[in-house]
Order: structure tokens, then C-alpha cells, then sequence
């Protein structure tokens, strides 16, 4: 598996978070809160999760080995198309085309979670963690809001780094 330079998965890493950062910032609240009471109190199962975090990532590298990101921009969340331009989208992750990194191995694994994954008060799944692949680990920090069919990301820290 490639490996991102040192300093394109750090300003990778500070783009997106920034990015999700003016995204909460800014209008994910703007909801009542009778909605986001009952976002938040319908968190999906374990397993859900375990399926929409392989899921997601799939979805980026089924977009990164077809060399075009906007196929899984597609699948975000409203607000975050409308927040983030397919060129904002390709300049923040464009460094996993250039590398040729394939990340299709996480079909076959469970991701492991730093923490157990939580809904906010303001109905925000955040998942965090790691696919255990070799000799490197696709780590993922990942952020949904529910809309009416399903879970749809809204941030995304995706990276992939040597195993300690």
C-alpha cells in the first residue's frame, strides 16, 4: 500500500478538519430540537455502523482507483455538496489519485473503532478508528447526520499511515 507524504496527510488532515469544523460551525444545529432529539436517540446498531464505516470507505476508494472523487462526494450529505465544491473536494484528497493508494482491502476487514462510535445531541454519528491493514492502517474519522433514507457523511478525515 502507498503511503501520503508527511505533509500532504497533515494538510490533508488540517483541510478536512477545518472543513468540518465551519460545517458544525455553521448550520448543522439550524434544526429543531424535537428533530434533533429524535436524530439523536436513533442511533443505528453496531453492526449498522460497522457497515456504513466500510461502507464509506469503500465508496473514497472505489472514487480514488477511478480516479474521480466527485463519485464519492455524491454520496454526502446535501449540506456538504453545497458546502464543498467538487474542486475543494479534489484539492483536499487529490493527493490519494496522484499516489495511486488502494484502499480496497477494507472489504474484507472490520474497522476498529478508537472509541465507541456516539450521537451528539444535535443528531451527529462520529465514528473513529482504523482499518487493520497491512504494512499500512487506513485510519478514518467520519461524521454523518441522518437524513430521511439514511446516514449521509458530512466530515471526513480519512489517512493512511505505517503501523506502529
Amino acid at each position: 500500500m502507498n503511503h501520503l507524504h508527511p505533509i500532504q496527510s497533515g494538510l490533508i488532515r488540517i483541510f478536512i478538519l477545518a472543513i468540518v469544523s465551519l460545517f458544525l460551525a455553521n448550520g448543522c444545529s439550524d434544526q429543531s430540537t424535537e428533530q434533533e432529539n429524535s436524530t439523536a436517540s436513533s442511533a443505528p446498531s453496531e453492526k449498522k455502523i460497522t457497515d456504513l464505516t466500510t461502507r464509506t470507505t469503500l465508496y473514497f476508494a472505489r472514487a480514488v482507483n477511478a480516479g474521480d472523487l466527485s463519485l464519492f462526494r455524491d454520496s454526502t450529505a446535501d449540506e456538504f455538496k453545497e458546502n464543498f465544491s467538487v474542486q475543494q473536494f479534489n484539492s483536499a484528497f487529490g493527493g490519494f489519485i496522484q499516489q495511486k493508494i488502494n484502499m480496497l482491502a477494507v472489504q474484507s476487514l472490520a474497522p476498529v473503532f478508537d472509541e465507541p462510535p456516539k450521537v451528539s445531541d444535535a443528531g451527529i454519528l462520529t465514528v473513529q478508528g482504523y482499518f487493520p491493514t497491512s504494512p499500512s492502517r487506513i485510519r478514518f474519522n467520519y461524521s454523518y447526520k441522518q437524513d430521511p433514507v439514511a446516514w449521509k457523511i458530512i466530515g471526513i478525515d480519512i489517512k493512511v499511515e505505517p503501523q506502529t
